[in-house]
């Protein structure tokens, strides 16, 4: 019954090659096999009086199991998060049904804690469903964030072959209901700066400490289309998705507010060594009232870091207090343009990123952007390039503090070491 739901062609339909081929992809994605082998077997053509034919196309499939008990451990190093470890159980028959347990833990400077899921993968009709439980905390350069709770979730994949290009192209629609409790602390830099305490009232946070704690009960919509074949090495096609998100008082909320946000990424390959890459990102956040004093702190926008503004350290690109600390904002706007050069395993990498944070919900200001150039060192291994880039600030925000200093007295350059594109 699991493999044969997986198929994507039925008795007495047309023959078509890209279903096979579909059909051995989708098996393997279930992660419950080591080999999948889905062909064409004996072929029949009845013998019509009239003189009409039309073949019978048998298919043979044969799979081989894999262990359905899965462990993986890792341990890495990046510019941001410093020295990391995570280890990953997964059971890809978890009850039976193909369905899908996973526990994960992590821990590192910037992020640690435990997550477990579960995956019903068949609900018919082309949906599965999840959910998950956590207990997680971020450390950012503008506040932590502790969160314990929920979410369950309803997603439908779409898939299609293109019979010209011989690609494929996969899209998703889900929805998703979250209720999480979050306990929040502002930076110390920006709790000691006395223009920030009246929005540190507002927030609800204790303007001595800085805390603050709620329940976020939200409905998330997501859709998304990607035609890109391999994501940690892209080469060619597009990858569009949107970002809908509404929190209330339902369900015992503690917050308001709605949030939309909208991502695009391009791949287009020159030649067999040259690919010309794009990336652009926006988002607003806001709510019925002041975003300023409804909008809790750490769903703020930042942007810099080794995947945003590489001209500028993490959570450095945002709106700042009058001693020149950044507290992030309600629109943002950031985009990006790679020429990278891979001739074997090792290549370079030319680029440009651009992007502002601003202090307005619903607001983009394409002509106050930040920006920066850089280069960098790539080398590819199964598990992603090992990423080197150094970025030097066109722009430079002479307000912002850094370290005690101010930023034109500190440095106009970033370095960041970490593995993965930078998207």
């Amino acid at each position: 019954e699991v493999v044969l739901r997986q198929l994507s062609f039925e008795p007495g339909e047309p023959f078509r090659l890209a279903s096979l081929q579909r059909s051995q992809r989708q098996l393997y994605s279930l992660e419950l096999f080591q080999f999948v082998n889905v062909e064409v077997g004996e072929i029949t053509v009845p013998i019509d009086p009239g003189g009409a034919t039309s073949a019978h196309v048998a298919t043979n499939i044969t799979v081989i199991e894999a262990p359905h008990r899965q462990a993986t451990f890792g341990v890495g190093y990046g510019s941001e998060d410093h020295a990391r470890v995570d280890a990953k159980f997964t059971h890809v028959n978890f009850l039976g049904g193909a369905r899908v347990g996973t526990a994960e833990g992590k821990f590192s400077s910037l992020e640690r804690g435990v997550r477990l899921s579960f995956n019903e993968p068949a609900l018919g009709h082309g949906l599965s469903a999840g959910v998950n439980a956590q207990s997680w905390y971020a450390s950012t350069p503008a506040y932590t964030l502790r969160t314990t709770g929920g979410r369950v979730g309803l997603l439908k994949v779409l898939a299609r072959d293109e019979a010209i290009s011989g690609g494929r192209t996969r899209g998703s629609v889900s929805i998703t209901f979250a209720r999480e409790y979050e306990s929040y602390e502002v930076s110390p830099a920006a709790l000691a700066d006395p223009d920030f305490r009246p929005n540190l009232i507002a927030l609800g946070l204790n303007p001595v400490t800085g805390e603050g704690r709620g329940t976020v009960s939200a409905v998330t919509l997501d859709a998304q289309r990607n035609t890109v074949a391999n994501l940690l090495d892209a080469r060619r096609g597009v990858l569009l998705s949107a970002h809908f998100e509404a929190a209330g008082k339902f369900a015992g909320g503690d917050f308001s507010y709605r949030e939309l946000s909208g991502e695009g990424r391009g791949y287009v390959p020159i030649g067999s060594t040259v690919v010309l890459a794009g990336h652009v990102r926006a988002g607003s956040i806001g709510s019925p009232g002041d975003a300023a004093t409804t909008v809790p702190f750490f769903k703020r926008y930042f942007l810099g870091g080794a995947t945003s503004l590489r001209g500028w350290g993490r959570f450095e690109v945002a709106p700042l207090t009058s001693q020149g600390l950044p507290i992030g904002g309600f629109s943002m706007l950031e985009t990006s343009g790679e020429v990278r050069w891979m001739p074997g395993a090792i290549g370079l990498v030319g680029f440009v990123d651009a992007g502002n944070v601003w202090n307005r919900s619903w607001r983009l200001y394409p002509r106050d952007l930040r920006a920066n150039i850089g280069a960098g060192l790539r080398y590819r291994t199964i598990v992603g390039a090992i990423r080197v880039d150094v970025a030097y600030q066109l722009t430079p925000d002479d307000l912002l503090v850094i370290k005690g200093a101010a930023a034109g007295q500190y440095r106009r350059f970033r370095f960041h070491f970490s593995i993965g594109q930078a998207f």
